[in-house]
């Protein structure tokens, strides 16, 4: 058997996906840029792209990197020869942005922000450059710096668009929900569109039901397809949103048509890709998954993807193939600070489910809850914790990333692991059952786990 390998040619800091950004602006026009909820995400964090009119615009044929890579060297040349060309410094802010949100290469967005520290300094009290500015610290996950920009500008225009959509996508991921809520109302009554329903629908899976969610997420689909104007790459997050949060209420099967009809109308997504093998792995497809795994993790080796890939090869004999993708998960996990800011939460996530390195588990996801305190920093901490046997301060950790009641199996899965395993017995078994009554394939290598602690319970009772 020939051991799978992975390409080893972009360096260490772009191994995986940085997939954060809030707002790609077009004469600073919202645009259809959030993410799928989590615990999807990082793994299926990919913003919508919304190239604005002059030198991406190319972008929108069939060749994007190759019309943006052109306009680039277009624009670097103005800057060279020009440090003051202001056109120069926020073109290429946002045609960085662009090309990171197609590779998913982290050095393409600290590019974004070498060329927006270059347009701020030339015109520090530009609006749309501090807030461009902004989202590029969004998309290097600075949620917290994003949030100050976005502040600033509120105080001085308090109905900006773009300050809105900025404070509520990183106060999202803050966990700062009630000001997420409030900057979302306040922007959906100057700004409706699809891609600010698209915003609610994730705020509303993590603090309302995922019905609820599934139906904003629905509406915002329906209003993008009547959208003549829309790109392929836009038109297929929408159906990544819906598949998203298909899979978290458990609908397999939609979850998968979702997928599907992204592919159909973006073939190169790699979001799109990874959720279809998430989908075939619950429906039992495991070889498709693979496959479907394998295609993804070519175009954004991502760590929620290798580790998920990896599972899948273990489970199904292929050992060695499951070793090569567990390495790069590793070598995402120690990467530097700014990489781990990036990527950290799927390298938590499988140092965590793998029994490896708790120490560094618990060390990660501590920064993490520092940097970022929302559900699923909580989640990922207290699930690190049980990883190392600190099953008391877990379930402390649990009870906080379950505060909001967010339906979703893997918080209850995870929180009835850990009253399993401080002897909780009786409340362990309704969280379990819990989790696989939401969703019986969450994770084929958890939920396997879930039902045989749940056979362990009730034997042991």
């Amino acid at each position: 058997m020939t051991t799978r390998t992975f390409s080893q040619s972009r360096p260490r800091w772009a191994v995986v996906a940085a997939v954060a950004a809030a707002l790609a602006m077009g004469s600073f026009a919202v645009s259809g840029l959030v993410r799928p909820p989590q615990p999807v995400p990082p793994a299926a964090d990919i913003p919508a792209l919304n190239l604005p009119d002059g030198p991406a615009a190319a972008a929108a044929g069939t060749r994007p990197i190759e019309a943006i890579d052109r306009a680039i060297g277009v624009w670097t040349g103005n800057l060279e020869r020009d440090s003051a060309d202001f056109i120069a410094a926020t073109n290429l802010t946002q045609l960085y942005l662009a090309r990171g949100r197609l590779t998913g290469a982290g050095d393409d967005y600290q590019r974004a922000l070498s060329a927006a520290d270059a347009a701020q300094a030339i015109l520090p009290t530009s609006v749309g450059v501090r807030a461009l500015h902004a989202q590029v610290q969004l998309s290097l996950h600075d949620f917290a710096g994003a949030a100050s920009v976005a502040g600033d500008l509120l105080a001085e225009q308090p109905d900006l668009p773009q300050a809105l959509a900025i404070l509520g996508d990183a106060s999202l991921e803050l966990g700062e929900y009630p000001v997420a809520s409030d900057a979302y109302a306040r922007l959906q009554a100057r700004a409706a569109s699809p891609a600010v329903t698209a915003r609610l629908a994730r705020l509303t899976a993590v603090t309302g039901t995922i019905a609820d969610a599934r139906a904003l997420a629905e509406n915002a689909a329906a209003a993008a397809d009547a959208d003549p104007d829309l790109l392929p790459v836009d038109r297929a997050w929408y159906q990544v949103l819906l598949g998203a949060l298909a899979f978290q209420a458990g609908d397999v099967s939609a979850a998968r048509d979702a997928y599907q009809a992204a592919l159909t109308a973006w073939p190169q997504g790699p979001a799109a890709l990874a959720g279809l093998g998430r989908a075939q792995a619950a429906l039992g497809d495991r070889a498709a998954a693979i496959g479907s795994y394998e295609a993804a993790v070519r175009l954004l080796p991502q760590p929620d993807w290798l580790a998920a890939l990896g599972d899948l090869d273990n489970l199904t004999g292929r050992p060695g193939d499951a070793e090569a993708a567990f390495a790069q998960v590793r070598a995402i996990a120690a990467l530097d600070a700014a990489g781990a800011r990036l990527y950290s939460r799927g390298a938590i996530a499988f140092l965590a489910n793998h029994g490896e390195t708790p120490a560094a588990a618990v060390a990660q996801a501590a920064a993490e809850l520092e940097r970022r305190h929302d559900i699923y920093a909580w989640d990922g901490y207290a699930w690190a914790l049980y990883a190392a046997g600190r099953y008391d301060e877990a379930a402390e950790a649990a009870s906080q990333a379950r505060a909001l009641g967010t339906q979703d199996a893997l918080l209850d899965y995870h929180a009835g692991m850990i009253a399993a395993a401080r002897g909780r017995t009786a409340e362990a078994r309704i969280l379990l059952t819990a989790a696989l009554d939401r969703n019986p394939f969450f994770d084929p290598l958890q939920a396997t786990r879930a039902q045989g602690m749940l056979r362990q319970l009730g034997s042991s009772q």
